[in-house]
């Protein structure tokens, strides 16, 4: 007998491909699901900025549409952070909730040491193959500007815009941080 419903959710700059290998290994067990953020895998940017509160808006969105009233969550680096956000504005929809690399130190020096790192036009010089990659995950959506948005929500996150430890002990699920 399967599980409840497990939704997988990908990092910055990812999308739900990145974690279809991972659903197929663990369909035997699981029932799971993937789909991208806002502004990933191809979908288009908002007109607004990109934020831990629109992604969580995205999960509520996606478990309304596929009628999944309670799930259990695994959150790849910031979507561990936006299960966290979401289990906060909605616990009744999480059962559980599993982060892998989630950042949860966010300062504004911080913040402005991770934003720095995403250079596009450093990785097209040095990683030209990552470049490709992110070109392609995210085409029609430029994967330049996504990069961006990506900074901008880093750094406001930095300025104030992070869960605080309040908020965080707030969360009445269970939650495993690897």
């Amino acid at each position: 007998m399967k599980t409840p419903p497990l939704i997988l959710l990908h990092g910055a700059l990812g999308s739900a491909d990145q974690m279809e290998p991972l659903r197929a290994a663990l369909s035997p067990d699981f029932q799971g699901f993937t789909f991208s953020f806002s502004g990933h895998g191809g979908l288009p940017l908002p007109d607004g900025p990109l934020s831990i509160g629109l992604f969580a808006d995205d999960l509520l969105r996606f478990m309304d549409a596929e009628n999944l009233p309670q799930a259990d969550v695994f959150g790849y680096s910031m979507g561990g952070y936006v299960a966290l956000e979401f289990a906060r504005r909605h616990p009744a929809r999480l059962r559980r909730i599993a982060t892998l690399g989630t950042k949860f130190g966010w300062s504004p020096d911080i913040a402005a040491r991770e934003a720095a790192m995403l250079n596009p036009e450093k990785w097209e010089a040095k990683v030209p193959q990552f470049a490709q990659m992110l070109a392609a995950r995210h085409t029609p959506t430029d994967w330049k500007t996504l990069t961006q948005c990506t900074a901008d929500m880093m750094l406001a996150l930095g300025n104030g815009a992070a869960l605080t430890g309040a908020q965080l002990a707030d969360i009445q699920q269970p939650v495993q941080i690897m």
